[in-house]
């Protein structure tokens, strides 16, 4: 029976090696998980960081979008008005190129008017002259 002890007392000595070795085994592991543990509680907390700089992120786009839009309605009604201003200036412009055309027609119309009477009065002046030559030539012929 003491060979039976010593059996049974090696196979507990064995058995409890065998729990010492399993304890430090669980030991490291939880150690192990602890530090996983503590790496996901890391990555949480930069995950809720992350998720508050989107909210940030998506309140600032929305605010650029909001301010682009009354920018871009600012701008097109600007542009409309410069396009409603140019359109204008062109009518203007076109009728007072219509206007000049008309005035340059009655400035050559007055020209040649101008020129007409000035032609008639040599003419006349001319005819003047050779009357008074006649004139001149008939008192002579009278003895005047």
């Amino acid at each position: 029976m003491a060979e039976e002890m010593k059996g049974v007392l090696q196979a507990l000595g064995a058995l409890i090696e065998m729990q010492k070795r399993l304890v430090n085994s669980l030991e490291s592991s939880n150690a192990r998980f602890d530090r996983v543990d503590t790496e996901i509680l890391k990555v949480n907390r930069q995950l809720g960081q992350l998720h508050e700089g989107q909210a940030a992120f998506r309140s600032d786009v929305t605010a650029f979008r909001s301010d682009m839009t009354a920018f871009r309605s600012d701008m097109t009604a600007r542009i409309d008005s410069l396009a409603r201003r140019i359109g204008e200036a062109e009518d203007l412009l076109d009728r007072n190129a219509d206007e000049t055309r008309s005035a340059r027609a009655e400035i050559v119309a007055l020209e040649n008017e101008i020129l007409n009477a000035v032609q008639a009065a040599l003419g006349n002046m001319t005819d003047a002259n050779d009357l008074k030559e006649r004139l001149d030539a008939l008192e002579r012929r009278m003895g005047l």
